[in-house]
């Protein structure tokens, strides 16, 4: 677990400011000089990794949904109440363990 205080230093050294305006490039790099400062490592799940040969699982689940038409089935347009709703359980959890 990281502290909460020498996470927030280095976001303020970063001047990034309001942090929910921060780009995934300014994760990374924010993630990058956290595991530099406190020795720790981090779960990088912000970008995706080139050359990352995918699991057979993934594969074999891919084709799959590819033969079965999905490719040609798109979300609806607008708002996706599930989508917002898991992302603000997400952050609110996020909060209550102080970050």
């Amino acid at each position: 677990m990281f502290d909460k205080e020498q996470v927030n230093r280095i976001i303020d050294g970063m001047g990034l400011g309001d942090f929910s305006q921060a780009t995934i490039r300014d994760i990374q790099a924010l993630s990058k000089q956290i595991e530099e400062k406190t020795g720790e490592e981090v779960i990088h799940l912000e970008m995706g990794v080139p050359g990352l040969k995918p699991s057979e699982i993934a594969m074999k689940a891919e084709a799959e949904a590819l033969q079965s038409g999905c490719a040609t089935i798109y979300p609806p347009n607008g708002r996706n109440t599930s989508h917002q709703e898991g992302g603000f359980r997400f952050r609110e959890g996020f909060h209550r363990r102080g970050y």
